[in-house]
């Protein structure tokens, strides 16, 4: 059974208060102090919706031991019992019951989509916590991937809002592989963005689709936690100012994911080389043509891909010269035409343990194991 220790108490609620968990972990122990004085002295302990604590005195026993066949007396002994208030009994028999939870961010009291939402999924044992404050949401999650198992974010909360909360999300360590489920009503803004977006998991028009989503993938959701520590997905069109753009958003998400920041920095720069390439190599510059970025990490490995929309280029030539070939040799190799990117993919070479072209050079994978 998992287990919550003091440290991780004071951790949760530092986050949802802003009180120092150093100070709130002083706290907890003088509360314990004075619970183990009071129940020391006779006192019944009792946290009103919660637990009435008191000491209680176990009868003296006798028995026969089985070697010698003399009588013992077990003298009496204090223990310390406990016993749920009603309210606090109903929410463990409740909690019990909750297959999933899931964060509801809304912006509009009693939003339609919110509610329906909520009523649709409360039959299959999804609990909906639904909250109007994005500050009040982040901190809802507590820094813990356990307090919820998907975040929803319905059509009320406007553009700047969700970007916040996605940005959050996905570049906090404890839940950046919480799936997240955009409802919107024009999802054209996440295929072909103006400037770049970091997109959801999931992007759906009606609660009925997002409870088919859940309903189908929440005990995949459960096991995916155990293992992935990170996902997210960016896309950008081709301009070289949304890919600046691109990039900055990328690093934030991205963190220090190696121990060594020297080799975290030849990792981000050789991801920036393979989405600059991607953009102005692949996709030729042109606006209306996009660079999709995905990023999956787990406990051993991280693995990024790179899409663009372009002709494609002949990367098994590229890739023989790139890792055959010195600097300049690789330079004139492409000056004469030859491909597009060798120094990038170069240098991708240098930083990744495996690099993959696929679908005629459009879509780059790359993998890098951790140490």
């Amino acid at each position: 059974m998992p287990q919550v220790n003091k440290k991780e108490l004071a951790r949760a609620i530092a986050e949802k208060t802003g009180i120092s968990a150093a100070k709130l972990e002083k706290a907890l122990d003088m509360m314990v102090s004075e619970v183990e004085g009071a129940l020391a002295a006779g006192d019944e302990v009792n946290i009103a919706g919660f637990l009435k604590l008191y000491a209680d005195d176990m009868p003296p026993k006798s028995s026969v031991d089985p070697r010698t066949g003399r009588r013992m007396v077990i003298p009496v002994r204090r223990t310390v019992k406990a016993k749920m208030s009603k309210a606090f009994r109903e929410r463990v028999v409740a909690a019990n019951k909750v297959k999933g939870v899931g964060l509801v961010i809304a912006k509009e009291p009693e939003e339609k989509f919110a509610v329906e939402l909520e009523k649709a999924l409360a039959p299959s044992g999804v609990k909906c916590v639904v909250e109007r404050d994005l500050k009040k949401a982040i901190r809802l999650l507590g820094g813990r991937a356990k307090s919820a198992d998907f975040v929803v974010i319905t059509p009320s909360v406007p553009e700047t809002e969700y970007e916040q909360a996605i940005i959050e999300i996905k570049s906090r360590k404890a839940t950046a592989f919480l799936p997240v489920l955009r409802s919107a009503f024009d999802v054209s803004r996440y295929e072909k963005p103006e400037g770049f977006k970091i997109l959801p998991d999931h992007i759906f028009s009606s609660p009925l689709e997002v409870v088919r989503q859940v309903s189908g993938d929440l005990e995949r959701w459960h096991e995916e936690k155990h293992y992935f520590k990170r996902q997210f997905k960016l896309r950008s069109s081709s301009k070289l100012d949304t890919v600046q753009a691109l990039f900055r958003a990328f690093d934030t998400l991205a963190g220090r994911i190696l121990s060594g920041a020297d080799e975290n920095y030849k990792l981000l720069s050789a991801l920036h080389e393979a989405i600059e390439n991607a953009a102005q190599h692949g996709n030729g510059g042109v606006a209306d043509k996009y660079v999709t970025v995905e990023w999956i990490e787990d406990a051993r490995t991280v693995m990024i891909t790179v899409k663009d929309e372009g002709e494609g280029f002949n990367h098994e030539e590229a890739l023989s010269a790139a890792r055959l070939g010195s600097p300049d040799a690789v330079r004139q190799h492409m000056e004469r035409g030859a491909g597009t990117g060798g120094l990038g993919i170069k240098l991708m070479l240098e930083v990744f343990d495996e690099l993959e072209y696929f679908d005629g050079g459009r879509t780059m994978r790359a993998t890098k194991k951790k140490t």
